[in-house]
């Protein structure tokens, strides 16, 4: 798709459809200094589009405002656009605004609409007195998002692998316990009934039944199997001498 960048002039708007409004406040006092509220300048959208259509080689064929009830006014416009390198139809499109409270405000409000078209339909960047600083926050911006991707994509990753780990722990955990019980006659181990524990690690529970100390190298096996058991149980209870 072929960007168009179309420089504005200012002096080419049409006359008096610049706003200035004043800020509501004289201004925000703070560090012993008073803070001007900025003064908002609005160029006319309808001086705008007149450029856009003038470097596009477009026209205007109608445009018209007409009344909404008592107190509301509608707006339209119907614009022509040269095809691209002169080759092809010409093409037709025709904006109607919302509903305003004057007709000033319909011109506008129609004019902003064909605007937004021309700059997401036809990769148009208006390159006024902002456009310079849009660029940058768009760099910014760009850069900001592309690290949040990275970043969410190393998040998951490593999310995915904490919760592998974590199963294995508890996988490891589990075989640990069967085999304490399953060798009672060699070890003394013996199961009991559950203790409150959490959901997510849920294992045989075993109990000590040997000496305390411990006195034969069979007991200190026991021993060391079940605090290791404790040691990775919530609330485990540790076995010393």
């Amino acid at each position: 798709m072929v960007a168009w960048n179309l420089v504005m002039k200012l002096s080419n708007m049409d006359k008096g459809k610049g706003i200035v409004e004043e800020p509501a406040s004289k201004g925000l006092r703070g560090h012993g200094s008073v803070i001007q509220d900025p003064v908002v300048v609005t160029i006319s959208r309808k001086g705008i589009l007149k450029e856009i259509m003038d470097q596009l080689g477009a026209t205007i064929r109608t445009e018209g405002v007409y009344k909404l009830g008592e107190s509301k006014w509608v707006a339209w416009v119907t614009v022509e656009i040269p095809p691209k390198e002169g080759e092809g139809a010409v093409e037709v499109q025709a904006f109607q605004g919302i509903p305003c409270m004057t007709d000033y405000e319909a011109q506008e409000n129609v004019s902003e609409i064909a605007i937004a078209h021309f700059i997401s339909q036809m990769n148009i960047s208006v390159n006024d007195v902002n456009y310079v600083s849009f660029l940058e926050t768009y760099r910014q911006w760009h850069h900001c998002m592309s690290w949040s991707q990275v970043l969410q994509i190393k998040y998951e990753t490593m999310r995915i692998e904490k919760s592998r780990l974590f199963n294995a722990h508890v996988e490891l955990l589990k075989r640990l316990s069967s085999i304490c019980v399953r060798y009672n006659d060699i070890l003394p181990l013996a199961s009991c009934d559950p203790l409150p524990q959490s959901a997510s690690i849920c294992t045989e529970q075993v109990m000590y039944t040997g000496s305390k100390p411990p006195v034969t190298r069979h007991e200190l096996l026991a021993r060391e199997l079940f605090n290791i058991l404790q040691e990775n149980t919530p609330n485990g209870s540790l076995l010393n001498d």
